[in-house]
């Protein structure tokens, strides 16, 4: 068979899954030129392709050995990392396709906040697509990311009007000193970056509550930020027409985007 690509015909053996949108993804990214949290991504890969009915092509050893191959062949900078694309077609013999390349977070991400909106697309409900499937084609997160405009991302709702998740992160809000943050059962997806927020969190006797979250919330709460593989944590500056912060990052947030370096580099389990 032959597919036209980038302005040429090309001979193809086969019509795979990526050419019909039908593929599951992870994100992974290095820390200080290291391959951070892998096993845990490469569990949560491994439970999309067990809900889709795939097994995945290598394990995690093999998989950590080809990322370090790319690693070798990605030129950088000193200041970048590299991130990870790891998707996998949904056929019987799955394709595997790992984009990689470097980046690094603009510094007034983290010392000025972001600018988030609401998006007016709802997000899928549980019962069609389970949050927790990583797909590479979600048309109500492509759509409420393409109308995102200036925003560094929108916050959807889900479809019982409750705050659910943004179309990369999750989200957290601060409340009287507590942090809180849409459950599962609200229809995101368990991030990782999340759940070692909540984790070390706690460690600090930060209360942490996860639940269904009101939107009215998002304008009654003290702090909001984002959580997401690429970033970290996010803080939000602005939220619609609501101002955060005014002038630097502090409260809550702060002392959480403080605390996470260390504490992702102090345990061993998180560069297994």
């Amino acid at each position: 068979m032959y597919l036209y690509q980038d302005g040429k015909w090309v001979e193809r053996d086969k019509y795979d899954g990526l050419l019909r949108g039908e593929a599951i993804f992870e994100t992974v990214r290095t820390w200080n030129g290291n391959i951070f949290a892998l096993t845990m991504h490469y569990e949560r890969l491994m439970e999309s392709a067990h809900e889709v009915g795939i097994s995945l092509p290598f394990n995690v050893d093999e998989l950590r050995d080809i990322l370090k191959e790319g690693m070798g062949k990605v030129p950088k900078s000193r200041n970048e990392e590299i991130r990870f694309r790891i998707i996998l077609t949904l056929d019987v013999n799955p394709g595997v396709y790992i984009w990689a390349e470097p980046f690094s977070i603009p510094d007034y991400i983290h010392e000025e906040g972001v600018k988030v909106g609401i998006s007016r697309y709802r997000r899928m409900p549980v019962e069609s697509c389970p949050p927790k499937v990583k797909f590479l084609s979600r048309p109500d997160i492509i759509l409420a990311r393409k109308h995102k405009g200036d925003n560094y991302d929108v916050i959807m709702l889900n479809i019982h009007g409750c705050v659910a998740e943004g179309t990369f992160s999750n989200v957290f809000l601060v409340k009287s000193g507590a942090l809180i943050t849409p459950d599962v059962d609200s229809g995101i997806l368990p991030g990782i970056t999340r759940k070692i927020v909540m984790d070390f969190a706690r460690e600090l006797e930060i209360p942490v509550s996860e639940r269904k979250v009101e939107v009215r919330e998002l304008f009654q709460c003290d702090e909001i930020f984002l959580t997401h593989t690429s970033a970290g944590i996010v803080p939000v500056r602005r939220l619609e027409t609501r101002t955060l912060i005014e002038d630097s990052v502090g409260g809550i947030t702060k002392i959480l985007m403080d605390v996470m370096r260390k504490e992702i580099f102090s345990k061993d389990e998180y560069w297994e």
